[in-house]
C-alpha cells in the first residue's frame, strides 16, 4: 500500500485529505505539527508528502529545505498547498513537484497524487 503524509495545522484539511486518500487505497499518515514532520518522514519513508505552506512554528517550504538536505528523504515527491493568492517562494528553490492553491477539488489532489507515485 502506497504511504502518504499529509502535514497541515487545519484538522479539517487533514481528515479531507486522508478520507479522499483511504478511499482510494492510500495509507495516510497525519502531522498537523511541523517540527515532527521530518522525523515523521525519515521514520515512515512515505511515497509522496502533502504539506501546507503557512504553519505556525515552521513553514512548509521550510520543511522542504530540511528535507531535500537529507539523502535518506531528499526524493520523496511533493504536493505544495496554499490558501494564498500568489505563491512567494521559488520552485527551483524549494523543489515541489505540484503546487495547488486551496481550495481545491479533493479529485484534482487524486489525480496530482497518482501522477506522483
Amino acid at each position: 500500500m502506497k504511504k502518504v503524509l499529509i502535514v497541515d495545522d487545519e484538522l479539517d484539511i487533514l481528515d479531507s485529505i486522508e478520507a479522499v486518500l483511504e478511499i482510494d487505497g492510500y495509507e495516510s499518515l497525519r502531522c498537523s505539527d511541523p517540527l515532527k514532520a521530518i522525523q515523521l518522514l525519515k521514520d515512515q519513508k512515505p511515497q509522496l508528502l502533502i504539506l501546507d505552506v503557512m504553519m505556525p512554528t515552521k513553514s512548509g517550504p521550510e520543511i522542504l529545505l530540511e528535507m531535500k538536505a537529507m539523502p535518506e528523504i531528499k526524493n520523496i515527491p511533493c504536493i505544495l498547498m496554499s490558501a494564498g493568492t500568489a505563491i512567494s517562494y521559488d520552485q527551483g528553490t524549494y523543489k515541489w513537484d505540484i503546487y495547488m492553491r486551496k481550495p481545491f477539488d479533493l479529485e484534482d489532489l487524486l489525480s496530482n497524487v497518482k501522477s506522483l507515485i
